[in-house]
């Protein structure tokens, strides 16, 4: 088992390793940081020519949970210009299926509202498929995966032979979280539109 351990020598030591916890206060900040942790273990173990297989669960299942958390955050940002609400089912759901089906309905009743043009649909058309191949490698409905061996029945989640290509994975991971976090980005130019219409109405 390694153990590394954090001896404080220092102020700067100690002030490196002391976790500002409640600065973290939404859904795509915690998404952020998710991303950076699978980043900094992926940088780790080809820097040290480490297998996967040391980390590779807890990698897939951040994999995972930062999806949920940057779609979740997504739909508190989208509502305001879609005006759709999202179910309390979908809101609670861990199912990636669902809530990516979710986000589509966000980002069509955005596109027909403020007519995105061609160049912007087929952009997030790209990443929005490239996501839904990854969650078919990560479990579309089951939120034990990769964090437990076994599930709620005490079934074993894999078989013995069971494997996943993390490159590959980790590629459409990627377009993912461009997905999740450039869709605000992708479409300022239609909200910014509709942010300015809106104060002028306010103000007359």
């Amino acid at each position: 088992m390694l153990i590394e351990r954090i001896e404080k020598k220092n102020k700067q030591i100690e002030y490196q390793f002391t976790a500002h916890i409640g600065f973290v206060d939404n859904d795509m900040v915690l998404f952020s940081q998710y991303n950076f942790a699978i980043n900094i273990i992926i940088k780790f173990l080809k820097e040290e020519s480490f297998g996967i297989d040391v980390v590779s669960h807890p990698v897939l299942y951040m994999m995972r949970h930062s999806l949920e958390l940057g779609y979740k955050a997504n739909f508190e940002y989208l509502k305001k210009y879609s005006n759709l609400e999202t179910p309390p089912k979908v809101a609670k759901s861990h199912k990636l299926n669902i809530l990516q089906s979710h986000l589509k309905e966000h980002f069509d009743k955005l596109s027909f509202t403020l007519n995105f043009d061609n160049k912007i649909n087929d952009e997030f058309k790209k990443l929005f498929v490239s996501t839904g191949t990854l969650i078919k490698y990560l479990g579309s409905g089951e939120a034990s995966a990769f964090r437990y061996t076994r599930d709620f029945n005490e079934n074993s989640i894999f078989e013995k032979k069971e494997k996943r290509d993390i490159g590959n994975i980790k590629e459409l991971y990627d377009n993912a979280v461009t997905m999740l976090s450039y869709t605000a980005d992708l479409i300022a130019p239609y909200t910014d539109y509709y942010d300015l219409m809106n104060s002028q109405t306010d103000n007359n």
